[in-house]
């Protein structure tokens, strides 16, 4: 972590003190975005396809994800 620049290491004394550099939110934000570019060609709708054909998404999943889409789309 602390060579991709979102911890700071302190190895000053005996003891390494750790220092977030990132929020957890901008670190979610970079992670999540690197893994849609790399493993899914930026497209979102194929990460939750494999993931709902994996049985890894349920039901109660998609309608959070449906509703959670429409939101958005009423910020437009």
């Amino acid at each position: 972590m602390a060579e991709k620049g979102a911890v700071y290491c302190d190895r000053t004394t005996r003891t390494n003190y750790y220092t977030a550099l990132v929020s957890e939110e901008e670190y979610k934000l970079a992670e999540g975005t690197t893994l849609l570019e790399k493993m899914f060609h930026k497209s979102a709708k194929d990460f939750i396809a494999s993931l709902y054909q994996g049985k890894k998404v349920s039901q109660k999943d998609i309608r959070e994800l449906s509703d959670y889409l429409k939101s958005l789309e009423k910020e437009e």
